[in-house]
């Protein structure tokens, strides 16, 4: 199984891919009567960006002999993924659930060649570093608004306490 493993991570040098993006948002609602009314959207976005990001370092003592190049390539692939569902009732109560994924990797690599205090000025160290990391969120949510003008027969229990304009939103 080991040897079934990709061992080429040496870092090489090559040109970068373009950017590449894309976005996809659906949704719809549906009038089942007077009464009730029902949503849902959909919405898948993902993209893939390259950066090259040199630089040059030097230190305040002596800047001439003490300094280093650093170059470092950045990967960033974004993804989301949102589900949303609602429904409304005699736009009194209205109940929402959604469903939510982010994403984001991000890989670097770089090649940092200089000098420094601890070494000869006229030898140059080279160091290379390559990082990974990878992030994830998933989140659901369920939420209500609910208000209590148009509510069959409790409408009229409300009014005779005074409490007809109560709202309540929760989540």
């Amino acid at each position: 199984m080991i040897d079934s493993l990709n061992t080429n991570v040496a870092i090489q040098r090559d040109s970068l891919d373009p950017d590449i993006g894309g976005r996809i948002t659906l949704g719809n609602s549906w009038d089942l009567n007077d009464d009730w009314v029902i949503g849902a959207s959909l919405l898948a976005l993902a993209n893939e960006k390259y950066r090259n990001e040199d630089q040059t370092r030097k230190a305040i003592g002596n800047p001439e002999n003490f300094f280093s190049d650093v170059a470092r390539t950045t990967l960033e692939e974004r993804s989301t993924t949102a589900v949303n569902l609602g429904v409304n009732y005699r736009n009194d109560h209205m109940l929402e659930i959604g469903a939510y994924r982010l994403n984001t990797d991000e890989s670097i690599a770089s090649v940092e060649s200089g000098t420094n205090s601890n070494i000869d000025p006229n030898e140059r160290a080279v160091t290379y570093d390559a990082r990974i990391e990878e992030r994830e969120l998933e989140l659901m949510q369920i939420s209500g608004q609910h208000t209590f003008l148009d509510t069959p027969w409790l409408t009229d229990v409300l009014e005779r306490f005074s409490l007809a304009d109560i709202e309540a939103s929760w989540f």
